[in-house]
């Protein structure tokens, strides 16, 4: 508003409390001319008129009206550069009903510069905040011109603003040409926008892209419970990374869910065997090592064995790490034969390496150690269960 660069559109004369009849103009002389094209309007009173005489020039919104619509409740702002020649200019508001009836008015900072005018440091703004009552429907714009018993006197003023203020606002919104402001920018945005102003209706759906959300800005506080469905997780998505220590539950795996391929080796059984084809004659005929989780070890061993007239049978013991832990006691067979043996029997040695020998020794017919053994196809097998 009120920049004046084309005339004197959307301003005329308003108010007088007394006084000869006022007047309106621009640019009045090369001293009250503003350099670079911008128009300075001024309002003037020709003779003496009694102190605190008032004559206004009105400022249009709606120009048929000469006055602007009000929402009640809402604060509104106004200022204007000013000059004044023989007298104080101020820029004010005032209210009015749907029918134009008077309710009240606000005026701002009283200006009583007065030079020769050709650059805006030559003028000082007055500014009014204002409320509109609750029975506002319309409101006015005015430039005031108060005397101080001179005569002639003359108001010069350029740059009218009106716009709607927020509740806390203060400081003067920027002035553009036009009837409101030119550009919302990172300077005035908190002048134009409230705190809190901008809800979900402001905002088209599929507005936000994920172009205008920042790295690691959604927070848990901004996800509702169960508000992430599967469609939302993508294929290969969740990483182990993702994956707490001991998450995964009974119930999170299904039945026959879990082959073998996905069983790490030895993460349930640990297997230790040894085998020799070759014959021995009795004594240690076989060994293994292990080395144990603390679970329990399933030893198994096995043999074949001929003897000669003389040999009634054989006698198998198991030692670990050099102390006895299985005893068959004498296995009595026919004169001359020989046999299949096998033992089996489960140890827990404790956490650490252990290793298991096979003993064999044969024991003659007439119930004396001795006689002669063959034995052959030697087989230890240590079996370490863990679950």
């Amino acid at each position: 508003m009120g920049s004046y660069r084309d005339g004197l559109i959307g301003t005329a004369t308003g108010f007088r409390s007394g006084g000869n009849q006022h007047v309106l103009g621009r640019n009045l002389s090369a001293s009250y001319q503003l350099t670079g094209g911008e128009g300075l309007a001024f309002i003037h009173q020709p003779g003496t008129a009694p102190n605190s005489t008032v004559f206004d020039a009105s400022v249009h919104v709606d120009a048929a009206l000469n006055q602007f619509n009000a929402r009640p409740g809402q604060r509104y702002e106004a200022h204007a550069l000013l000059n004044a020649y023989r007298c104080t200019g101020v820029v004010g508001i005032v209210w009015l009903t749907w029918n134009g009836t008077y309710i009240s008015e606000t005026a701002g900072n009283g200006i009583t510069i007065q030079s020769a005018v050709t650059t805006l440091n030559e003028l000082q703004q007055s500014v009014v905040f204002s409320t509109a009552p609750e029975n506002a429907a319309r409101g006015t714009v005015y430039i005031r011109a108060i005397t101080n018993g001179q005569a002639d006197p003359y108001l010069f003023f350029t740059r009218v603003f009106l716009g709607e203020a927020s509740a806390a606002q203060t400081t003067p919104s920027p002035w553009s040409p036009g009837t409101g402001i030119s550009q919302i920018t990172a300077s005035n945005v908190s002048t134009y926008i409230a705190s809190a102003a901008i809800g979900s209706a402001q905002i088209a759906d599929a507005a936000i892209t994920t172009a205008k959300i920042g790295d690691a800005q959604i927070t848990n506080a901004k996800i509702g419970d169960a508000a992430i469905t599967t469609a939302k997780i993508g294929d290969a998505a969740i990483t182990t990374a993702k994956i707490g220590d001991a998450q995964i539950t009974n119930a999170k795996i299904g039945t026959a869910a879990v082959d073998t391929l996905k069983i790490a080796g030895q993460a349930v059984t640990i297997p230790v065997s040894a085998y020799t084809a070759g014959s021995s004659g009795g004594g240690n005929i076989q060994s293994a090592s292990i080395t144990s989780t603390g679970a329990p070890i399933f030893v198994i061993a096995s043999y074949a064995w001929t003897g000669d007239d003389n040999n009634r049978g054989v006698r198998t013991r198991v030692l670990r790490n050099g102390v006895e832990v299985y005893d068959s006691g004498q296995v009595v067979a026919a004169r001359g034969s020989g046999g299949l043996n096998s033992v089996s029997f489960r140890d827990t040695p404790g956490v650490g390496p252990h290793t298991y020998t096979v003993q064999v020794s044969a024991f003659s017919y007439d119930g004396n150690s001795g006689g002669t053994i063959s034995v052959f196809a030697r087989s230890v097998l240590l079996l370490e269960v863990k679950r």
